[in-house]
């Protein structure tokens, strides 16, 4: 038997840039080969996904508990940026509808001094699995992110609640001929709480979000069916920046067509100035209407 030691929440962000409400684990916990294991609630409504969690949720906790993983693998103990930069996630194949926490094992190494990789599952807390993912990170010190990033620097504001647990509302969506432009309009330093500590950003993870709720409602008008619902099956994440607060950030993907009975949809995501912040490939299971 492993022996497993609590970790507080003052010895995980003395280490990692990410502070509640966007972290949300709880009950972290490290063994002796650098396993961590963690338990998460679930917040954000599904909308046309099928549960027990949203894929883009799910890949939120998944990256995070990846992060803390890694971080306790990094030989320096400093605070570090842990930036999601590539990540593939896969759903497994038969899944409970409803849950209301899941449970999620992290293993972590670096790669490189600039580099970590992480490998997460999680499950229900009867053990059933739902998903997994794999996850490479960006490793950037604390300070040298402010540095980079200096006339974004803004003060962290107090949360009044929780923003992931609901999307935003696109000021203009034009959908046509199986592709979708959608304007989610400027993010607001409110809406990147958590992340980061005075750098606000939109978290990756919030982004896909709202990434696949678009997917929702190209599929819904491509097949016509407006009570379609669907779940992510394999999801391929590539984030190639930040976008800040006070960006304007908008979504273009398209439908790539249906193989073997699934859907394949890609989106990509532009902040100001036509600057690419990420793409997802994604593959849809759609559910029967039978």
């Amino acid at each position: 038997m492993t022996d497993n030691r609590s970790l507080t929440d003052e010895e995980i962000f003395s280490r990692i840039d990410v502070l509640p409400p966007y972290y949300a684990l709880r009950d972290v916990a490290l063994d002796e080969h650098g396993e961590l294991t963690a338990s998460v609630g679930i917040e954000q409504p599904l909308g046309a996904e099928i549960g027990p969690i949203s894929g883009a949720e799910a890949g939120r906790h998944l990256a995070i508990a990846g992060s803390v993983a890694a971080a306790f693998q990094h030989p320096n103990e400093g605070r570090f940026h842990f930036l999601a930069t590539d990540a593939e996630m896969r759903r497994a194949k038969k899944v409970p509808d409803t849950a209301t926490a899941l449970t999620l094992r992290a293993s972590g190494r670096m790669v490189d001094k600039r580099t970590a990789h992480a490998i997460v599952t999680a499950e229900t807390e009867e053990g059933r699995p739902v998903c997994s993912m794999s996850c490479y990170y960006a490793i950037v010190a604390y300070d040298l992110m402010r540095q980079f990033f200096a006339e974004h620097c803004a003060p962290t504001p107090e949360s009044s609640g929780n923003p992931y647990v609901e999307l935003l509302e696109p000021a203009n969506v034009d959908i046509a001929g199986g592709h979708i432009e959608l304007d989610l309009g400027e993010i607001s330093a409110s809406a990147c709480a958590g992340h980061f500590d005075g750098l606000p950003a939109m978290p990756v993870a919030y982004l896909m979000s709202n990434v696949t709720a678009a997917t929702g409602r190209l599929l819904r008008r491509q097949t016509g069916d407006d009570q379609l619902r669907f779940s992510i099956a394999e999801g391929s994440v590539r984030a190639d920046g930040l976008a800040f607060a006070g960006e304007t950030v908008r979504l273009r993907g398209e439908h790539q067509g249906t193989r073997y009975g699934n859907e394949w949809v890609y989106l990509e995501a532009f902040a100001t100035d036509d600057k690419r912040v990420g793409a997802v490939h994604l593959k849809i299971a759609v559910a029967s209407s039978d």
